[in-house]
């Protein structure tokens, strides 16, 4: 039989992985990184009505060697070989959309495609969001019918997991994505001010405010 203090080394053991798993959670961070392609921003001086079309490099990174895209590709020998493409308005207005949704409920799945230049979508970032935990995961998924679909809120039949962090708590992720997109907003209007007029500029600061008034408040 197993003796008090056996029973009560158990317990502290069991006690300290709890405590570990917890303190990785909350320690494990997540930060998004970008770069304007600032001739791109030159595009969209005419059109207030339509979405704002503004190249560059998207970068998510976090601890434990999760990452879409490389760090690398902010540098200024890259950025300027390779003159990326990633839609960074898109990026950010899509995320934000995506953040109300993950603020509504406590259990929820939502997938972005990002890959888009394919003729269809097969390669996803996926939100898992369990009460106060977030799990994100990049996911390649079988499109037999060549459909094109950005955002989904149902999970795929088939699909495969390329790379997946460890959870983190929720407001880490949306305190991240509310100051890069407000750092975002100011980087494009300092170079061109009448951005502040367009359409969908006012709609991603509106996507802000959900954020401020539901969460900072």
């Amino acid at each position: 039989m197993m003796g008090k203090c056996q029973r009560l080394m158990v317990i502290i053991n069991i006690t300290l992985t709890i405590s570990d798993i917890k303190r990785i959670i909350y320690m494990n961070m997540i930060s998004i990184k970008y770069r304007i392609n600032e001739k791109s921003l030159m595009d969209n001086y005419d059109d207030i009505l339509s979405k704002p079309i503004i190249y560059g490099v998207f970068i998510i990174e976090s601890d434990f060697e999760f990452y879409l895209r490389d760090k690398c590709m902010i540098d200024d020998g890259l950025f300027e070989l390779f003159k990326f493409n990633d839609d960074l308005f898109d990026w950010f207005f899509n995320l934000n959309k995506i953040n109300i949704e993950l603020m509504r409920d406590d259990n929820k799945y939502i997938m972005l495609g990002y890959d888009l230049d394919s003729a269809y979508i097969k390669n996803y970032i996926l939100f898992t969001k369990n009460n106060q935990y977030l799990k994100i995961s990049i996911i390649e998924r079988d499109n037999q019918d060549g459909t094109l679909k950005l955002l989904s809120k149902k999970l795929p039949d088939n699909y495969r997991i390329i790379n997946e962090m460890a959870p983190i708590n929720i407001n880490i992720w949306l305190e991240e994505i509310y100051k890069k997109t407000k750092q975002f907003l100011d980087d494009i209007t300092s170079i061109y001010k009448d951005f502040d007029n367009y359409i969908y500029i006012k709609k991603l600061n509106d996507f802000l405010k959900v954020y401020e008034n539901d969460v900072k408040a």
